[in-house]
């Protein structure tokens, strides 16, 4: 039982890690794309 427990909190803890670097990757491509919106248009 504690075997079963603890390899849901292992699993859950790797898909929080997958959705927070995904989730960090977005956000710095939606920086960059902002960024480079920015400085087309002020050209």
């Amino acid at each position: 039982m504690a075997l079963i427990a603890y390899f849901l909190v292992v699993t859950s803890m790797r898909g929080f890690v997958n959705v927070y670097s995904n989730f960090s990757i977005v956000i710095a491509w939606l920086r960059n794309y902002i960024d480079v919106e920015l400085t087309a248009t002020s050209l």
